[in-house]
């Protein structure tokens, strides 16, 4: 083993160019093999699609957490519908996120219910079925099993019935709700 290394050096001493010509070869090998494999992570990366910015979590949180989001660059192909196209940093969150989550609609934009809650009133669902000839936004009167609440409410669900109600009368309609004995009157116009 020891012979063939010092007939190598040998040989490379006396004939430096061909030494030069397999140092030559051995780097060109190198850039050509680095190449293939940067030529071959382009073309995996183009068969994932367009690249897209989306905002994605950079830390869990839970249910009401503000959101801690960053920019990050994403293939088209792993990208959820519904991704914000917007700084989401601060928003609480609607659902429990995970760190590395794209941030969807969902997760941080305000219900469509929130918006049609005025400022001082909370939303409460009830239990009630059928349900008099009302829209959403009509004012409406919240009768419970002890006598109507004062104030008129809101009604800002139809699905499930869910009323706005001034902030200190929620006790009240909140208790009548969780026994069944809430119900939803028409209030007159005027």
């Amino acid at each position: 083993m020891w012979a063939v290394v010092v007939r190598v050096r040998t040989a490379a001493a006396r004939h430096p160019v061909l030494y030069w010509l397999v140092a030559g070869s051995l780097v060109v090998l190198a850039v050509w093999r680095v190449h293939a494999i940067d030529r071959a992570t382009n073309e995996r990366r183009a068969a994932w699609g367009d690249a897209i910015e989306v905002w994605v979590s950079t830390a869990d949180s839970a249910i009401g957490d503000p959101i801690a989001a960053e920019r990050r660059t994403l293939p088209a192909a792993m990208v959820p519908q519904g991704a914000v196209d917007h700084d989401p940093t601060g928003a609480p969150a609607r659902r429990p996120r995970r760190r590395g989550e794209v941030v969807l609609d969902i997760d941080a934009e305000p219900s469509p219910l929130a918006a049609l809650i005025p400022a001082g009133y909370v939303a409460i669902t009830l239990e009630q079925r059928p349900l008099p000839a009302v829209a959403p936004g009509d004012a409406i009167v919240v009768v419970t099993g002890t006598g109507s609440v004062p104030g008129l409410a809101l009604l800002v669900g139809i699905d499930t019935i869910t009323v706005a109600v001034p902030s200190e009368q929620a006790d009240p309609v909140a208790t009548a709700a969780w026994s069944a004995a809430a119900t939803v009157a028409v209030a007159a116009a005027g």
